[in-house]
């Protein structure tokens, strides 16, 4: 598979130019194109070969395009592109030897009203696509594409959920389940996974909207008064709730030592699981320090990186904000003034909280390089830690870092 078409890919089967182009160039899209790894599609968008090539398999087998590459024709971004086309025929046809191996054959009998024109193909409506990929699918894989259906808006919430409420025979339980969590706010693939990640270990996730839920709220509050005003209104209740139940009693002469050993749980928490996903990273993921070495130095943007000048106002900057926050955040100067006990915890801190500051900062450097190479360009760098595990479909380490971030 080209660089561009593995791009393509992790994007979920389709992207916009603009998309492709800040990691490749126009050259290496126009040859991904010829070659056919990839296709162009109008209006600047480019697919993933199953697109163009579906159809034609589906009126090979005189059935109708279903699931993850209905998924597809609906112009939806799935966790991973198929290599088989998904066919539906009738349950009385059953012919299999005729059926071309590019095909994952599925039996079921579409009503007229479950089916629409594709290209000439015949493909399932976008709710039946929804409701067969909840059905047999796994329920990341589901949960992505019924995330892509509701965020594409051919799928509301409430059809989902009055279509869930009905369905009956194998595969039911899922539906429903699946109608209950889909979230037309998941940015992308990636979001919908981690969240289904953490549902099956029993976790609820709300998104990060809350602040940032109604675009069309935020627009017209700043247009108005040039102020982010939603973001200062959530900020400021929580400020209030804050004062008013969460310094309720204040004696600086008495110490929390269950708070204190709280802090200290989820620190050694964050520190594992960092350490754990840093070393999935380096010889999990890249195969040792010596060929992810290798692989780093021949990246042309890496070596960019480590060439350039240290720009030592920026660096004096943020060493003096990194010191000034280590003193005066309320959290370190509690611990360090208030909860402070004897002159042995301060010597015996003075060189236990640097430790801890070098152990955790080991993997950072590895992290971000293998997020720059293996990750698409523009990913946001704060999500690296557990972008690279599902990346790779390590669902433990995936948890492992969510757990980490969530402690943290």
């Amino acid at each position: 598979m080209s660089d561009v078409a593995s791009t393509l890919a992790q994007l979920g089967g389709f992207a916009r130019t603009r998309a492709l182009r800040r990691r490749h160039t126009k050259r290496a899209l126009r040859a991904a194109v010829a070659n056919g790894q990839v296709v162009r599609l109008r209006h600047g968008r480019y697919a993933v070969p199953g697109f163009e090539r579906d159809p034609g398999l589906a009126l090979a087998c005189h059935g109708t395009l279903s699931h993850l590459s209905a998924a597809l024709q609906h112009g939806w971004k799935i966790k991973a592109v198929p290599e088989k086309a998904w066919v539906t025929i009738p349950r009385v046809r059953g012919q299999r030897s005729s059926v071309p191996e590019q095909v994952h054959l599925h039996h079921a009998d579409l009503a007229d009203d479950d089916v629409v024109f594709r290209r000439g193909a015949r493909v399932t409506i976008p709710l039946r696509t929804v409701m067969d990929c909840a059905r047999i699918l796994p329920f990341d894989d589901a949960l992505a594409v019924a995330d892509s259906a509701l965020r594409s808006g051919k799928v509301t919430a409430a059809q989902l959920r009055s279509a869930a409420a009905t369905a009956k025979g194998p595969g039911s339980a899922q539906v429903r389940r699946i109608a209950e969590f889909a979230d037309g706010r998941a940015a992308n693939p990636f979001d919908s996974v981690l969240r289904a990640l953490a549902l099956e270990e029993g976790l609820a996730l709300q998104l990060q909207v809350m602040i940032a839920e109604h675009d069309w709220t935020r627009e017209i509050l700043h247009q108005t008064t040039d102020l982010d005003i939603l973001s200062i209104m959530v900020t400021v209740t929580m400020g209030v709730f804050t004062m008013l139940f969460g310094t309720r009693h204040i004696d600086t002469t008495e110490h929390q030592e269950g708070m204190i050993l709280a802090i200290a749980v989820e620190s050694m928490v964050k520190l594992l699981a960092f350490l754990a996903v840093g070393a999935f990273v380096v010889w999990g993921i890249m195969g040792g320090i010596g060929p992810f070495i290798d692989r780093a130095s021949e990246d042309p943007f890496i070596g960019m990186l480590f060439r350039s000048e240290v720009h030592g106002g920026r660096w004096l900057t943020m060493t003096l904000l990194a010191s000034f926050a280590i003193l005066l955040l309320p959290r370190q100067f509690h611990v360090a003034a208030v909860e402070n006990a004897s002159r042995g915890e301060i010597r015996r801190a003075a060189w236990m909280f640097p430790a801890y500051l070098v152990v955790i900062n080991i993997f950072v450097i590895p992290i971000a390089v293998a997020g720059l190479l293996m990750l698409p360009k523009g990913a946001d760098g704060d999500t690296f830690v557990l972008a690279l595990p599902v990346s790779v479909e390590s669902n433990l380490f995936a948890m492992i870092a969510f757990l980490g971030g969530l402690s943290a």
